[in-house]
């Protein structure tokens, strides 16, 4: 027992020295827990809490626009930001905005959308009434469109809204209608048919409202075309890239390893003697590690093509962008690898490195919609995303494989993720110099 007693009295004393080490061992898992349970908490959460980024035109401002915003409201899903109708702004300006990601849903109505329906609702119903086929009227159409990057589940339940709102429209303009119309059909009914002996010709002739199948649909949500051809995302389209940028940022996990390691051993010491500056030896592990990423990154393409097929899903498909896709695997990995250096530089024990760099990493991927699409998040957060390097890295590839965009419109990612790596590069360095004197 004495014994037992010691060892436990040591670790304690260990664990007290390496304050570092103890306050991450308590610090990072709170914020995790934080973090992450606040990002999943919105998708759990039915109404959206809010966080569905919508752009919305609206020409009509009548009762189709009426019954839409309620019904959106009503919802809870969505931030909707009104476009003035003028100024330039048209059809194409909401797909615009929605096919570059600035907004995940595009919704256009058009000029006198509701006079139309209504005006479209008593020619139908005069021509029931009437027993007459009513006339084919012009379907009148509510444009939408998503960013390519939002996923089934969201297009299926906007759809279903858009399609209930045209239904109950369409239903309170018929309604309107017979309203109009059955007044007078019934005036004429009575002249015609009851007479003075209205109650014996009411009873051998009742009155009946010609039914017909025929009527047509007079208002439906109309997907805005798109002037690019894109591929429908899918979990593959999605998760490949994205799990590939999380994977290549554990490699600050061996990077600042390495680091900690030769400096345990003496090993930094003894290459102040080598004929090389200590930026020279910092980019030649530099150049290892970025090696070690392409090579991961190539293992993640060939199971998206050859091994998840297999398992029923869609093939993963580069759509002829595969240089692009490892220029900005190269950003990512020089950023992962900046940071791993900086964090074996500046660590002054293993658990320390270890712990931050998981955690970190955990982190900066639940934010940077790794683990859930941004805008699913709440409101409040998606601001705090845009400082996640996989946000950034899983961006640029979104704008080259799923909105068509070339290489250059990522370009405020890539040199997010190149600056960051050499930022993280230079300070390593200037860290390194102090522990090797």
């Amino acid at each position: 027992m004495g014994c037992l007693w010691a060892a436990f009295v040591r670790d304690l004393h260990l664990l007290r020295r390496d304050r570092g080490g103890l306050a991450i061992l308590f610090i990072m898992p709170v914020a995790l827990v934080l973090i992450v349970c606040l990002v999943q908490d919105n998708v759990l959460k039915s109404s959206g809490g809010g966080s569905v980024a919508l752009v919305m035109l609206d020409e009509d401002g009548g009762l189709v626009s009426e019954l839409l915003q309620t019904a959106l409201k009503r919802s809870g899903a969505f931030r909707i930001t009104r476009l003035e109708p003028g100024a330039g702004q048209n059809m194409e300006a909401i797909e615009g905005l929605v096919t570059a990601g600035r907004y995940q849903v595009g919704l256009y109505l058009p000029e006198q959308l509701s006079e139309t329906l209504q005006r479209q609702a008593l020619v139908q119903i005069r021509a029931v009434c009437s027993g007459l086929q009513p006339p084919a009227e012009h379907v009148l159409r509510l444009g939408y469109a998503f960013d390519p990057a939002v996923q089934g589940g969201l297009q299926a339940g906007f759809r279903g809204l858009l399609e209930q709102v045209s239904a109950n429209a369409s239903l309170r303009v018929q309604l309107e209608a017979l309203h109009t119309v059955l007044p007078a059909l019934l005036e004429r009914h009575i002249s015609q048919r009851l007479g003075d002996f209205y109650v014996r010709a009411l009873a051998d002739a009742p009155f009946d409202l010609p039914a017909s199948d025929s009527l047509m649909p007079l208002l439906e949500a109309h997907p805005i075309r798109a002037r690019k051809a894109f591929v429908m995302p899918s979990s593959v389209q999605h998760n490949v890239p994205a799990w590939s940028i999380f994977g290549i940022f554990f490699i600050v996990l061996p990077v600042s390893a390495l680091l900690l390691q030769e400096r345990s051993q003496g090993v930094s010491r003894r290459l102040v003697l080598a004929p090389a500056s200590p930026l020279q030896l910092l980019l030649g592990r530099l150049l290892t590690f970025l090696l070690v990423a392409l090579l991961q990154f190539v293992l993640m393409l060939g199971v998206g093509r050859f091994v998840l097929p297999r398992f029923g899903t869609d093939l993963f498909s580069a759509q002829g962008h595969l240089p692009a896709m490892f220029v900005i695997i190269l950003c990512a990995a020089l950023a992962a690898c900046g940071f791993g250096l900086l964090l074996g530089a500046w660590s002054r024990t293993q658990q320390q490195a270890t712990l931050t760099a998981a955690v970190t990493i955990v982190i900066a991927a639940a934010l940077g919609g790794i683990m859930v699409p941004v805008y699913l998040m709440p409101a409040f957060m998606q601001p705090i995303s845009l400082v996640s390097p996989l946000g950034w890295g899983l961006e640029a590839f979104q704008k080259l494989l799923l909105r068509g965009e070339p290489l250059a419109a990522a370009w405020p990612q890539l040199t997010a993720l190149v600056s960051t790596g050499l930022i993280c590069l230079l300070l390593a360095k200037k860290n390194l110099q102090r522990w090797s004197r």
